[in-house]
């Protein structure tokens, strides 16, 4: 594969934007770019397999989106809605490409596992300026995320603890959760949340929430190792956050950072292992 950061997944609806699906690729191509397209990109293989595993590997994720382009993404089975919602979990860079007029849905109009999609700044291509509207595409939307910062005074805050809490006996650090590892199978996904591990730690507890303030919490765990397989039972975002415990029922570490592994729509549950 090329230069990450010029990688493009290209999704939309064949039978309402083929054509238009062709020059967006064909411009990319000529410009550098790996673009993968599924009538180019699919010489063998399990078709399933083969979308979801490009749409991973990929830095960006276009959407073409036409009047009717979304007229059944409201089907669980439907390949756009599952093309989006992949790119979704996945955290690729997406972008919405506006054709013919077609104007970005609001989050109500559509199913729960797309519905940051309009979060999204989109594109329109409009026909009298298609080459200038794939240049402001190729050199301000295809370029790979800048990193957030943090503030100053939290960088300098999260040093000032730690440095401290070794200092003080019968204290543990917190863990420090990192993004959850997404998979793709046949049969769903596999996702496993881990953290860093804690000198002087027997194990750790692992709480998830349905909002990020974590008001009503559902322990998960305990977990022994710095892991834990996630199960996929929800319609919506879950929060996570784990802590440290020591030798004693009384030393706690504080709670980690959390972090979000969107939801995959109802109707859509059991283990994803």
């Amino acid at each position: 594969m090329a230069d990450p950061d010029k990688t493009v997944f290209l999704s939309y609806r064949r039978d309402v934007s083929w054509a238009m699906a062709h020059l967006v690729r064909n411009d990319l191509v000529a410009h550098d770019f790996d673009v993968f397209m599924d009538v180019h990109g699919i010489d063998s293989g399990e078709f399933e397999r083969v979308i979801l595993r490009e749409i991973e590997e990929r830095t960006h994720f276009l959407v073409l989106l036409e009047p009717r382009s979304l007229d059944r993404i409201s089907e669980p089975g439907d390949w756009l809605r599952r093309e989006i919602a992949h790119a979704l979990a996945h955290r690729r860079n997406v972008v919405p490409v506006l054709a013919n007029g077609a104007r970005m849905p609001r989050p109500t109009d559509l199913p729960t596992d797309l519905g940051r999609l309009p979060s999204f700044n989109a594109v329109s291509v409009p026909h009298d300026y298609f080459a200038e509207a794939m240049q402001k595409l190729r050199e301000r939307f295809l370029r790979p995320p800048a990193p957030t910062p943090r503030p100053p005074h939290e960088a300098a805050r999260e040093v000032s603890i730690q440095s401290l809490l070794p200092l003080v006996p019968g204290t543990l650090l917190g863990p420090r959760l990192v993004a959850p590892e997404l998979t793709a199978r046949r049969t769903g996904f596999t996702a496993t949340l881990s953290w860093t591990e804690v000198d002087g730690a027997t194990g750790y507890e692992l709480q998830q929430s349905d909002a990020s303030d974590f008001a009503q919490p559902t322990a998960l765990g305990p977990d022994s190792s710095h892991a834990h397989p996630l199960l996929r039972s929800w319609g919506g975002d879950r929060w996570f956050r784990v802590r440290a415990v020591g030798s004693s029922a009384s030393l706690r570490s504080p709670w980690s950072n959390a972090v979000t592994v969107a939801g995959f729509g109802p109707g859509m549950s059991g283990p994803i292992l």
